[in-house]
């Protein structure tokens, strides 16, 4: 017998496209090789050089800009409530309310990034999720996140 857990365990970028509240350019990840609906997601955010805000942070050296890392984190959460559940974007947990992020090194063109995600704790509309952003083997940023649908209502997780 295969549980509705189960069931979801990876999704494309079109899938997660579908799923998230974000558009062009702004969808950050591209795909989800990990999912545990409502409790873990491993998401891969694949970081290319010709991305927009490269342009400007920073010109001589591309680094990719720390608030960018803890939006990816943020999308990687979202997935985590949303993939599974009937899509009502008015519930989805998509304002990021705080983000309490560690920095420790740079994110550059060409590098992968895997973020590892999972709930801590729901308190109403809120939800409080940590997250961990490696590139290769190494933690790049990890931190906590606080999502809210902005409403009274629960969240979708």
């Amino acid at each position: 017998m295969t549980s509705a857990v189960s069931a979801i365990r990876r999704l494309d970028f079109e899938q997660v496209r579908r799923i998230l509240p974000q558009r062009f350019p702004l969808i950050l990840i591209d795909r989800v090789a990990e999912l545990e609906p409502g409790v873990r997601i491993v998401a891969i955010k694949n970081v290319a050089g010709n991305e927009l805000h490269f342009l400007g942070h920073f010109p001589q050296i591309a680094v990719m800009p720390g608030v960018l890392i803890i939006e990816a984190a943020a999308q990687a959460v979202i997935l985590l409530c949303l993939a599974g559940q009937p899509l009502d974007r008015d519930s989805s947990p998509g304002f990021l309310a705080n983000a309490n992020f560690s920095f420790r090194v740079p994110v550059t063109p060409g590098d992968q990034m895997v973020i590892e995600a999972g709930i801590v704790r729901r308190m109403g509309n809120l939800l409080i999720a940590k997250a961990k952003v490696f590139v290769t083997d190494w933690l790049v940023a990890s931190g906590e996140l606080t999502l809210s649908n902005g409403s009274e209502a629960p969240t979708a997780c």
